[in-house]
């Protein structure tokens, strides 16, 4: 039976840790990046989403693809939404859309990498950054929970996820708007409104 994982990740991050070294993977339904050392592994959604099952992966990640721009030594990535605008980089759930975390506006942003930063805004007024924790998308939690979810392949199920960002927001905000910079200073924003 085929491992479906590296068993030796340890020996192959011992023959990068020289360089400035990029693993692109994929495959796994679901959009991280690990940073081991020097090692910087990005994986990527799929294409397919959660099998074909609807348009986000199981971590609540869009269906989409990586996109990498190289210039001599430099190099930029960011992941494409399929369908949708370069910008459409996060998705922000109300207070309240993760049962666990109640008083708490949540956004995923499924390209966050360590050189990101998610901010937080009410109305014009800046309130702050959100805080990165590992949970369940809501989106992903509504369309793939249970038996008969989704119905196309009842065995898809919401995967925890890191790249959630999390603040507690007073019940009265009505206005609110999140902001993603990434490491070369494009900004993504994400609007809600009650």
């Amino acid at each position: 039976m085929p491992a479906e994982r590296v068993q030796n990740p340890e020996a192959l991050y011992r023959l990068l840790e020289p360089y400035r070294a990029h693993i692109l993977s994929g495959h796994t339904h679901e959009n991280e990046h690990v940073l081991t050392g020097a090692v910087h592994e990005h994986i990527h959604g799929a294409v397919c989403g959660a099998w074909w099952s609807g348009d986000i992966c199981w971590d609540g990640t869009p269906n989409g693809y990586g996109v990498w721009e190289v210039n001599g030594g430099g190099l930029r990535w960011r992941y494409k939404a399929t369908g949708q605008s370069a910008g459409h980089r996060l998705r922000v759930y109300p207070r309240g859309a993760d049962p666990t975390a109640p008083t708490d506006l949540v956004a995923n942003v499924w390209g966050w990498d360590p050189g990101c930063t998610v901010v937080w805004y009410e109305g014009a007024d800046r309130r702050g950054e959100l805080s990165r924790r590992i949970g369940l998308d809501p989106l992903s939690v509504r369309l793939h929970t249970g038996p008969t979810l989704p119905s196309r392949r009842p065995w898809v199920e919401p995967t925890p996820t890191g790249h959630l960002f999390y603040t507690v927001v007073p019940e009265t905000t009505r206005e609110l708007r999140v902001e993603v910079t990434d490491g070369w200073g494009q900004v993504a924003v994400a609007t809600l409104e009650s």
